[in-house]
């Protein structure tokens, strides 16, 4: 393994209806904040995310615009969404995306083929050429522990925070 990809890391994304899970193997959770985008309308600008943006909720002025890109699980503006993940990348990661070895984003079960390959195409956007799209129930059970190669029954329930 070349000494540059040593250093990256693997991280999962859950892009809920309510919120966004940010993981990283080996640190766990880093990031639990409201699926919330705040934008500035003249300039197309970021100016917050998560907690912050959701403060923003019915104070903006004409100048802001609040964003919420999911609504029903189901992904309603991929540009806001890569803002999003890209906002806070950076954030979160001293190297922003160049720091990602691997993508994973979990999305529910119901999506479309065409809007997994937007979401892996966004990935790709994002410099993370490995990304992969997997369903949130089965990333559920396997974190749960369940092993879901053996043929035994097993109930999982999502029941999410969107509506």
């Amino acid at each position: 393994m070349a000494e540059n990809e040593k250093n990256k890391i693997n991280v999962s994304v859950d892009l809920g209806t309510s919120n966004l899970l940010i993981y990283v193997e080996g640190r766990g959770t880093v990031f639990k904040e409201p699926s919330i985008i705040a934008i500035d309308k003249a300039t197309q600008k970021v100016v917050s995310v998560g907690y912050e943006a959701a403060e923003l909720v019915g104070k903006v002025h004409d100048k802001v615009e609040v964003i919420k890109p999911l609504n029903g699980g189901v992904i309603s503006d991929v540009d806001m969404i890569r803002e999003i993940l890209e906002f806070t990348f950076n954030k979160l990661f001293s190297k922003g995306t160049s720091s990602i070895n691997k993508l994973l984003i979990c999305m529910p079960s119901e999506i479309t083929e065409t809007e997994k390959q937007a979401l892996i195409l966004l990935g790709k956007e994002l410099g993370v050429a490995n990304t992969r799209i997997d369903e949130e129930i089965k990333a559920a059970a396997i974190g749960a522990g369940v092993n879901i190669y053996q043929p035994f029954g097993n109930m999982v329930v999502d029941i999410g925070g969107g509506g």
